[in-house]
């Protein structure tokens, strides 16, 4: 199979285990499908972000993960341009993130190392 176009990284059903996965259905909404409970599947990648190869094996998604493992990355900078209108009028902002942050996907909300009951906004 080609490189990944729709890359995810979740806990499969079958295993219980973290994986990396190319999306079955490309034109689906991963975030939406995952809150709404609806079945996701992905083609199993062998290797890493960098250099994973699609396979032909379908997994099933028990839990969305955050796309890029702390031991993927460890330094994460953000350039935010939330608004095209703001843009024009000022610079972007820019902030970095910490490689600690977790993301729950069912709610939406971010959630630092610390604070894990209270969103960051």
């Amino acid at each position: 199979m080609p490189a990944w176009t729709h890359l995810i990284r979740f806990i499969a059903v079958e295993d219980s285990r973290t994986h990396i996965g190319q999306l079955v259905d490309t034109s689906r909404d991963v975030g939406l499908d995952s809150v709404n409970g609806t079945k996701i599947e992905a083609y199993l990648i062998n290797g890493t972000i960098f250099d994973g190869e699609v396979t032909d094996q379908i997994l099933t998604v028990k839990q969305i993960l955050s796309p890029v493992s702390m031991e993927d990355c460890n330094y994460i900078r953000c350039l935010g341009l939330n608004y095209m209108d703001h843009a024009k009028v000022r610079a972007p902002k820019s902030w970095r993130r910490s490689r600690k942050i977790e993301v729950d996907f069912s709610t939406g909300g971010q959630y630092g190392p610390s604070q894990s009951s209270n969103p960051l906004h």
